[in-house]
């Protein structure tokens, strides 16, 4: 059975986010949500790459008004 082709993009898609975020922060953010995630966090793969904000603590992100994922749990 063949892989579709919009999983393999949104796989894909998924990985270069997580690769971006984990490069750059230890903590990822959409500037346009109030929740931060762990650069692995599934929700990450939804934001585009544009509105992504990264953060190198927790309590910088809380700072800027973030508060934590309740999936990834940061």
């Amino acid at each position: 059975m063949r892989t579709p082709r919009i999983l393999v993009f949104a796989l894909c898609l998924s990985t270069a986010l997580t690769a971006f975020a984990a490069e750059t922060a230890k903590y990822v953010s959409s500037k346009n949500s109030d929740v931060f995630h762990r650069p692995e966090c599934r929700i990450i793969a939804q934001m585009k790459v544009k509105n992504l904000v990264g953060y190198t603590s927790k309590g910088e992100a809380m700072s800027a008004g973030k508060k934590k994922c309740e999936i990834c749990k940061p």
